[in-house]
């Protein structure tokens, strides 16, 4: 879970400075998969 949730720090990172740099396609892109890491994360290790 430790892993797991640098990964989505990181994948909120990279939305962050896609915005930030004008990089909107890739920020849309890592945003979705952030979407998806989240919804599977808290399904997997919160009951």
């Amino acid at each position: 879970s430790y892993c797991g949730s640098l990964w989505l720090a990181s994948l909120r990172c990279a939305v962050q400075i896609g915005k930030l740099v004008g990089d909107n396609e890739n920020a849309a892109k890592y945003s979705k998969v952030l979407e998806k890491g989240k919804v599977a994360f808290e399904e997997k290790l919160w009951n």
